[in-house]
């Protein structure tokens, strides 16, 4: 099993129980789109993903969201990994007919990708958790991420600090694990 699987894997559940994660919420930018083209694999995703930002503000809620999930129902809530599907499927990178993945499936679909090579589009892993890479890389490798955050197995819609959020860093968490670009 690779390393970050079993960091990812094992370290959910302590995770959920320490209750951490802090951020900055930005507000979503406004510009013109453009893709960025990966010429080894093909990849095509657009840079600006102010579409995906319209989620800013949903309900986290545990267990909800998946790629057959209307973008339309978001408001009622979505749990970090429902939510990338969603965002996945809404950006034409994931079929909406795809079965519905838990983080540790999520990334068995990915290749890893090395920190300051992610693309908009991307996931970020953290034990757990999943995020998808909002921004392209600044020069120090850090980029924006948006996700349904705050939230634990517990969380039915009802806890005011966990909703889909908006963060200046990957790192926003100390236990950023990897990058990864879905490859099925």
């Amino acid at each position: 099993m690779p390393p970050v699987l079993v960091l990812v894997a094992l370290a959910g559940a302590a995770w959920l129980l320490a209750g951490k994660g802090k951020g900055i919420v930005l507000a979503a930018e406004d510009s013109s789109r453009e893709d960025i083209d990966d010429e080894e694999g093909g990849y095509s995703m657009p840079d600006d993903l102010t579409e995906i930002a319209d989620a800013l503000g949903w309900r986290y809620w545990y267990g909800k969201g998946a790629p057959g999930t209307p973008w339309s129902s978001g408001p009622d809530g979505v749990d970090c990994s429902g939510f990338v599907q969603m965002a996945l499927v809404r950006l034409g990178r994931l079929p909406s007919t795809t079965i519905d993945r838990s983080v540790a499936g999520l990334w068995s679909a990915c290749t890893e990708v090395a920190e300051g090579d992610q693309l908009p589009g991307d996931i970020a892993f953290y034990p757990g958790h999943v995020m998808l890479v909002y921004g392209a890389p600044d020069a120090s490798g850090v980029s924006r991420v948006i996700g349904a955050s705050g939230g634990r197995s517990t969380t039915l819609g009802d806890k005011a600090t966990a909703y889909v959020k908006l963060f200046a860093d990957h790192r926003y968490r100390s236990d950023f694990a990897a990058f990864g670009r879905l490859t099925s």
